[in-house]
């Protein structure tokens, strides 16, 4: 693509670099812009909204926009080459760009703005806590948009309101209407009215995946990962295009641990860990994990009648024996289910049970205010979240901000948990280990255990 160089007002050249090349008269120079961020919807939020829909009964719609960056408008002075076969005239002459093409960087953060504006236009605005979940009202009616790139949801507590809403994106972009959704960013969704529920999983995603990798006759398995496992960094390396189905099937469960198997992503997180240098050992591992997932291919989380957020906060001392660092895994759940939840290494070796717990409950505080402000949001109302830890002398840590032999080494960002408890937004309390939800996401459990974890995050059998 080649681009004129623009200057601003300070006759300064706007962001280029390139060869300078010929065409006619013009001095044109190829452009390579910076990247452009732009923001898409987390799937935390994601899961809230659907959590909320399913407490309040509300109607969902959902919109898929046709041809979405070719609606950007363009703001910087570019030229294209004419398309061949569509030439007009002097062939050596060249198009100024009026709108965005499949293929400009600054393609999709022009359709942001173009949407922001026709949003704007309708009354709806972005969230504090995601940009990418609008809010307005239809009416006395409040609606939420929620876009990941061309892909819309529409949710209001009546029928009329979201139409209405829909009408005032379809009414200035081509769009699919694809009424109540069933699929939405690769995750099935199943509706129950009578029973009020709202269930959301994978289950085709799991089946192709276990034929892909020629898994769907496999025996099935009852724990992603056998009792007192562990993977370190020893054993026989895989080679040629084994590393590369390792690292494809590395890929594929962490997409499922992401989107809605919290109960397989400490077993994931193990495997992340190895994508670089994996072994047999890593591969095995790898399958018993899809081997897993047949057996409980058609679990999902499940929404329903309304429950105040409630975190859990976990950590293993010194689990990983390549590094001695310990692991923090924390979940929470909004109406019935898991809505947030991580398993992943800390970024420093702890030296107590102590500290490790203490740095999980910081990690999990950053997360729950954050959705606590997502779900002022969507009901209007802020109230302080329990969160739940096993460990008495973290929780005393957390409850009492005085100098500490013990605890004056800590990173002080993580002391961050503390003016939270001291602002009375987080309400920590003691729950006994055998009621620890994020235990799953810590290290291997046995089955009745596991089985425990799995249930309280929200994951119960359904029928597609």
């Amino acid at each position: 693509m080649l681009c004129e160089h623009k200057r601003g007002q300070d006759g300064k050249v706007v962001r280029w670099k390139g060869r300078y090349v010929g065409l006619g008269d013009k001095q044109t120079y190829l452009f390579d812009y910076d990247e452009v961020w732009v923001p898409v919807a987390r799937y935390a939020t994601l899961r809230t909204l659907l959590a909320h829909c399913a407490a309040e009964g509300m109607t969902i719609l959902q919109l898929d926009i046709e041809a979405a960056f070719l609606n950007g408008e363009v703001e910087e002075e570019i030229y294209v080459r004419q398309p061949k076969g569509y030439e007009r005239g002097d062939t050596t002459k060249v198009c100024s760009l009026v709108k965005a093409l499949y293929g400009l960087k600054q393609a999709a953060r022009a359709w942001h703005k173009k949407r922001d504006a026709v949003l704007a236009a309708a009354g709806f605005t972005p969230c504090d806590a995601d940009p990418c979940l609008y809010k307005g009202a239809t009416g006395d009616v409040v609606v939420f948009i929620l876009i990941y790139v061309d892909d819309l949801l529409v949710a209001a507590a009546t029928k009329t309101a979201a139409e209405l809403a829909k009408g005032a994106i379809t009414g200035v972009f081509k769009a699919r209407e694809m009424g109540e959704p069933s699929f939405f960013l690769g995750l099935q969704i199943v509706r129950d009215a009578d029973k009020g529920t709202l269930q959301v999983g994978q289950h085709k995603y799991v089946t192709t995946r276990l034929e892909r990798f020629g898994l769907d006759k496999a025996n099935p398995v009852r724990l992603p990962m056998g009792v007192g496992a562990r993977l370190t960094k020893d054993g026989q390396p895989l080679i040629g295009a084994l590393i590369k189905t390792y690292q494809e099937l590395v890929g594929s469960l962490l997409y499922l641990a992401t989107g809605t198997r919290p109960d397989i992503s400490f077993a994931v997180e193990q495997l992340t860990r190895h994508v670089a240098a994996p072994t047999m050992e890593h591969l095995e591992a790898a399958k018993t994990v899809l081997r897993y997932l047949k057996v409980t291919v058609s679990l999902g989380l499940t929404y329903g009648s309304a429950a105040a957020m409630v975190g859990y906060s976990d950590a293993e001392y010194a689990g990983d024996l390549d590094t001695w660092r310990s692991t923090t895994g924390y979940v929470l759940t909004f109406n019935g289910a898991a809505v947030s939840w991580t398993s992943t290494s800390q970024p420093s070796v702890a030296h107590s049970t102590t500290e490790s717990k203490y740095i999980a409950a910081a990690t999990v505080a950053k997360e729950a205010v954050w959705l606590s402000y997502l779900i002022k949001d969507l009901t209007g109302t802020a109230t302080p979240m329990r969160m739940r830890c096993d460990n008495q002398s973290a929780l005393a840590v957390m409850h009492n901000p005085v100098f500490s032999p013990k605890a004056k080494h800590i990173n002080i960002s993580y002391h961050f948990v503390r003016e939270k408890v001291a602002d009375e937004q987080l309400l920590p309390e003691h729950v006994p280990t055998g009621e620890m939800a994020a235990d799953i996401l810590t290290k291997p459990l046995p089955v009745p255990a596991y089985t425990t974890c799995r249930t309280t995050m929200g994951r119960v059998a359904y029928t597609l």
